[in-house]
């Protein structure tokens, strides 16, 4: 687990003044192998970051959210880049602006998320299809990068703002289009659950 900072001071990672690493602001990355125990290490990750931090009010709700993004990022982003090299193994990123947090993951794979959004409750026998419903019910918004040459991000915002605060999403979107290879990237969140028919 290796933990990320700012890059030093004169190295502009991002194509504009709009994307300028704001000095006030935390960072804290770990990436993580393909090995069962990664999901556990990303949970410890988060934890001693965010107690560092003092966000222990928000500790589980973005234990979880780290939790959901790796496995998903192990069982459906690695799926077609199984051959070596890998462009880049899954990176967990935690950004901070003040009391306002993100969480995202990064992995090689161009599937974009699916939430499944059962119109009835999803048998308590089904083994998948509550992830994305449980970032959803902890997050204020979550949502995903459109994937670039080398992948994408999946992310979700942890804020009282009413959007993703723009320092925060700067930062996403330069270490987005670092690991990613897309220029010019942008985030899209993700809807609300549809309402029943």
């Amino acid at each position: 687990m290796a933990a990320s900072a700012p890059p030093a001071p004169g190295v502009d990672l991002a194509p504009g003044p709009a994307h300028a690493w704001a000095t006030a602001c935390e960072y804290a990355a770990c990436t993580l192998d393909t090995e069962p125990g990664s999901a556990r290490l990303a949970r410890d990750f988060v934890r001693s970051t965010l107690r560092a931090w003092g966000f222990e009010d928000r500790l589980a709700d973005v234990e979880l959210v780290a939790h959901e993004f790796v496995v998903n990022a192990l069982t459906h982003g690695l799926g077609h880049v199984w051959a070596e090299p890998c462009p880049h193994p899954v990176v967990l990123g935690l950004f901070r602006d003040g009391d306002d947090m993100l969480c995202a993951a990064f992995d090689p794979g161009i599937r974009q998320p699916r939430p499944v959004w059962h119109r009835t409750e999803p048998s308590p026998l089904a083994d998948a299809g509550r992830g994305l419903q449980l970032v959803a019910a902890v997050s204020e918004y979550w949502g995903w990068t459109p994937p670039g040459p080398e992948g994408k991000a999946v992310w979700a915002a942890f804020c009282s703002a009413p959007a993703v605060p723009p320092a925060l999403a700067n930062r996403l979107l330069s270490l987005t289009e670092l690991l990613t290879g897309r220029e010019r990237p942008r985030l899209i969140t993700a809807t609300a659950r549809p309402a029943a028919a």
